[in-house]
Formats: structure tokens, sequence, C-alpha cells
């Protein structure tokens, strides 16, 4: 069956105001472009990460970086052009995924960049029916004295080895379970909200070790006959900033949240406000897996629905 891939961004349109995104892999260095086709001499631009002043060039010349923004968050990474007000970044860390924010407040033009750090580990695909119990492996056979074995859940910590870590405040209570043996977790009856990247440290004065598992949870088996409707839910309540992102494979189908889209053959299929995926009157070329990834700026949720002809 040839696969699809649905992808729906909520955001706002305001005249004046331009976004796009872009993914860079750790270490990479990146320019950003504001695209201003000059700076005038009364031009001032700024360039902001979230809302923190980070660069300006003001009067076409004598470009600024604040190096002590954020903590020092930036410290010898920054290069402002000053003719063009391109902003260079190099060395990107997994922490500087985020909006960087490109204006002008002369003519009020606005940009948002947003920017996806990849990391240069592997990730391993996991998928779980919601309720069943999965175990991340790290592959080790045996976890030495001195090494230290830290679980994040996104930004969370939920688990380790030779420190105090309380899973349970994350929403894990009594449903996770350390291997001490080989640093691998188990969770049990899992739910919606534990889908998302997971990541195991274990370091040592001898090593260290980085692992990243995507853990997908399969919310329902739905078994329906051609030409009935189908609503998707991503059990999610949408914010504002939330990025949602429906697969079918790898035929690209844009639909924003005025249910504009690129290709008619898709006519049927629509996103309503909280992200649900409604497909009326559906076809035989359209049952098989459909797939969600919800996040934002510090979460990532990943369900998937198995969708069955009956007939």
């Amino acid at each position: 069956m040839k696969n699809i891939l649905l992808y729906f961004l909520i955001s706002l349109s305001t005249e004046g105001v331009f976004g796009e995104s872009l993914s860079v892999k750790e270490g990479d260095s990146v320019t950003l472009f504001p695209q201003l086709t000059e700076i005038k001499k009364d031009d001032v631009i700024d360039w902001r990460f979230g809302d923190i002043l980070i660069a300006r060039v003001r009067n076409n010349n004598n470009p600024a970086v604040y190096e002590d923004a954020l903590d020092g968050k930036f410290r010898g990474r920054l290069q402002l052009n000053g003719q063009t007000g391109d902003l260079t970044i190099t060395n990107f860390r997994s922490t500087d995924t985020g909006d960087y924010e490109v204006s002008n407040i002369i003519n009020n033009f606005r940009k948002t960049i947003s920017v996806t750090v990849m990391s240069a580990v592997e990730v391993k695909s996991v998928s779980v029916k919601e309720g069943d119990s999965v175990t991340l492996h790290t592959d080790l056979t045996e976890v030495h004295e001195d090494d230290v074995i830290q679980w994040r859940h996104g930004d969370t910590c939920v688990a380790e080895i030779n420190k105090t870590c309380d899973g349970d405040a994350a929403g894990f209570r009594d449903r996770l379970q350390l291997d001490h043996q080989t640093g691998s977790l188990t969770i049990t009856n899992i739910t919606t909200a534990d889908s998302g990247l997971y990541e195991v440290k274990i370091s040592s004065s001898r090593r260290t070790i980085n692992q990243r598992f995507s853990v997908t949870v399969i919310v329902g088996f739905m078994f329906m006959r051609e030409g009935s409707t189908v609503i998707l839910n991503t059990d999610t309540e949408i914010q504002r900033d939330d990025e949602i992102l429906w697969k079918f494979g790898d035929e690209v189908i844009h639909i924003d949240r005025f249910n504009r889209r690129v290709d008619s053959r898709w006519r049927n299929i629509s996103v309503n406000d909280n992200g649900d995926l409604i497909i009326a009157n559906i076809q035989s070329d359209q049952f098989g897996d459909y797939d969600v990834e919800i996040k934002n700026k510090s979460a990532l949720k990943k369900l998937q629905y198995k969708v069955k002809d009956l007939s």
C-alpha cells in the first residue's frame, strides 16, 4: 500500500509575520537568514531566542552580540553580519532547540525560525500497545560498580542508579523497573502520556554511553467499513505553539488550521482545532496505520492508530 505523510501545524497568520523551521545536528554551525534585501540607515534588527535579546544590528553597522544573555548560553558561538543581519550559530547543542525571532522595529517586520537540534546518537524506535509493558534495553551485559545511570523522559529525570530520582513525581508511580545489572528500563501499564523520547546516560571515569528511544503508544485498533467516518484523536489539549504531525507513509499533504490542502485526492480529510484527524467517507486505500506526533519546546507525544477494513 502506498504510504502517505500528513502534516498539520497549528499557527496564527498575521500580516508582517513569517515563520519557517529547520533541523540541525549537534555540533553543526548554521546561519539564520532574515532575508532582508538591505538594512537601511535607521533600521534596528534584533535577534531573540525565545523572548531574550541575543544580537542586534543598528544603523546598518555596529553589530552586537549579547554573550552574557541566558547565563552565557551562546558565549563564543554567535556571529552577526552587520550588512545583511544574518546570524550564525556555531557548535549547536541540544539545548539550543527553540524559536529564534528576527525583527525590525522600524517597519514591523518579524520572522520566527523554529530550530530543532537533532542528536548524533541513533534513536531506536519502539511501539507498544496502551496498557502493555515495554523494556528499553541498553544492550549492556553488566553495569560497572562506579557507573552512574540516568534515564530521562523528555526533560524529566525518571530513574537513576547511584543517585536519587523520583519517577513517581513524573507520573510513573509504581510503574518503573530499573535493571541494576544492565541499566535497562521497564515501563508497565503504559499510557499515552508515557510516549515520546527517552534518553539514558551511563557515565563513569572510564566511559560515557548515550542512548535514545522513541516510544510510540498504539492507542487503538479500529475496524471500519469503507464509506464510514473515522475520527483519530490526539488525546491532547493542544496549545498555541504545538506542532502536530500525522503520518500515513511518505507522500506529503499539508493541512493547516483552515483545512487547506495541496492534494485533492485527500479532500475527505480534515483536522479540527484540537488536531484530531477526521476521515469522512474513508476509501479502501486509506486503511492502515496512522501515527501522530504532538511536540512543543518541552515535550513529545507519539501515538498510533491501526485502522482496519471491516468489509
